[in-house]
């Protein structure tokens, strides 16, 4: 009798424990604006208000945009195909019932820059293969929508901040700078109210929090380097003998190369939509991450310092450069010039980051900074609300 009953709560406790787990399960594909990138989460419900434990223990990438897709919205779904078999295949191996799994595609900078019309063709391609009944994916359906640039800042704060376990350890939290390709997001906790529309409040491991987000679209540092080069003097935003186009070719100077970006950024308006940084610190990532590293620049990088490092690379010829880096693809030797500049003027004279607020990486504590854990962790948040 005694072995019968020990079965019973056995074979209870492993359905009671897997049907849990199988119900923390989630997926959030970052569609961006040079790839998709699914990640497949598993999340702890949240306890007597503390700081839910969120893990990405899958994650799986292709180079294909869905922006890419304007022309031939029709074939932006299938793009997502190899992505969506492998998160099968994970949950499969966890015997995870994938009609407990929900999925959402949130697109960014990317898309924003598409009209309405051209989304939705888009994202019609993407609910088709999600709900093929031929591919039977059984996902639960989640948002299929582009979200706001305040949204993705906000995330990406979210993200950093818990990577850095500021929320759980109840330490001061660091603001985040997100350089994407078409867009760029700042977001920091603050107490000044002079733009209180840009500011998101909510509770998170029994604190209050009010986060500035802010995203700036066309600033990401593809976008501007594009719209710069339109400019007759962009021959000075690259290295010597580089072509930029039929009949221009780089003679790299920096101090005419930095107006170039001073002025973009100020037909953006970017300095009139901030709220202080004073005393704030922050981490910059993504695009920031890569160009700083090129340069060898300190983790910690001064502008006095930064600006030494690049102008001392940016002055060698464009032959010399594929030389010294012959294991960096030239296409990205030749934008690393004016990223630095561009960078320097935005994170250090708009953003008016001084000495020791500023730190450049792709990982806090060994893991890879995404803005989907954040994604993931607000909406942990949003549901222990209701």
């Amino acid at each position: 009798m005694k072995k019968y009953l020990l079965s019973l709560a056995t074979l209870f406790i492993t359905l009671l424990t897997t049907s849990v787990f199988a119900e923390n399960y989630k997926i959030i594909i970052d569609a961006g604006s040079t790839g998709s990138r699914l990640h497949l989460f598993q999340y702890d419900d949240v306890v007597d208000g503390a700081v839910p434990v969120v893990k990405d223990f899958f994650s799986v990438s292709n180079k294909q945009a869905l922006s890419s897709f304007v022309k031939n919205p029709q074939a932006a779904g299938a793009s997502l195909t190899a992505l969506l078999d492998g998160a099968v295949s994970q949950l499969k191996a966890k015997q995870v019932d994938t009609h407990l799994v929900e999925i959402n595609v949130l697109a960014t900078a990317g898309m924003r820059l598409l009209p309405n019309d051209a989304q939705s063709e888009i994202y019609a391609s993407v609910l088709a293969t999600l709900q093929d009944p031929e591919k039977n994916y059984g996902f639960k359906m989640g948002h299929v929508e582009t979200i706001s640039g305040e949204k993705e800042a906000l995330y990406g704060w979210l993200d950093i901040n818990y990577l850095a376990e500021n929320f759980q350890n109840h330490t001061p939290t660091i603001g985040s700078i997100d350089m994407g390709g078409a867009s760029t997001q700042i977001a920091f906790a603050t107490q000044d109210k002079k733009k209180p529309y840009e500011i998101i409040s909510f509770n998170l491991g029994g604190q209050p929090y009010n986060v500035f987000a802010k995203s700036f679209l066309g600033l990401g540092q593809d976008q501007a380097r594009e719209a710069m080069t339109l400019d007759a003097l962009a021959t000075f935003c690259y290295p010597a003998g580089y072509q930029i186009d039929s009949d221009r070719f780089g003679y790299f100077k920096f101090r005419y190369c930095s107006p170039l970006f001073s002025k973009l950024i100020s037909k953006h308006k970017v300095a009139n939509q901030l709220v202080s940084t004073k005393n704030q610190k922050f981490v910059a990532y993504s695009g920031a991450y890569y160009t700083y590293n090129f340069f060898a620049a300190d983790q910690t990088p001064e502008k006095a310092d930064f600006k030494n490092k690049f102008k001392d690379v940016c002055k060698r010829t464009w032959d010399q450069l594929k030389l010294d880096y012959p294991n960096v693809d030239p296409k990205y030797i030749s934008s690393y010039c004016a990223n630095a500049v561009y960078m320097t003027d935005l994170f250090y004279d708009t953003y008016q980051l001084g000495k020791g607020q500023l730190s450049v990486s792709a990982k806090i504590n060994g893991k890879s900074i995404d803005w989907t854990l954040g994604a993931m962790l607000f909406d942990v948040i949003q549901q222990n609300k209701k």
